[in-house]
């Protein structure tokens, strides 16, 4: 089996999502990363999300999950979590790594600037 990745989806009113400034890749994507060793893909998706934009929410539900083939993508496949219930206390995205800014953009934006287009066109088709 090939490497794998997981990533959250936060949708903000509007149509506006959660993204994070991807240095390996030079683009925009949705915060995640790979799923190491013995780990389950929502509990990566989850240590993604609170690394790169210091948001810890408790529960997901998987909503899409697909294989990856974007040359500048370094997992097979990737598990697309959606958090589950209301935001935590106090919830405010921020930058968690250094020279990783976050920011809320819109669908179409993030369809035009990242990397992974491909797969979030086959994404955003899927889930609605």
């Amino acid at each position: 089996m090939g490497q794998l990745a997981a990533c959250c989806l936060i949708e903000y009113p509007g149509d506006r999502f959660l993204v994070v400034w991807n240095t390996r890749a030079g683009g925009w994507c949705l915060p995640g990363g790979l799923v190491e060793q013995g780990e389950r893909a929502v509990d990566a998706a989850r240590r993604e999300l609170r690394e790169e934009t210091c948001i810890d929410w408790r529960r997901f539900s998987e909503v899409y999950s697909a294989p990856h083939s974007s040359p500048r993508a370094r997992a097979d496949r990737v598990h697309v979590f959606r958090p589950d219930g209301s935001p935590p206390n106090g919830w405010r995205p921020r930058e968690g790594e250094r020279g990783r800014p976050v920011a809320w953009m819109e669908r179409d934006e993030l369809l035009r600037v990242s990397p992974f287009r491909e797969f979030y066109v086959g994404m955003f088709a899927a889930i609605g």
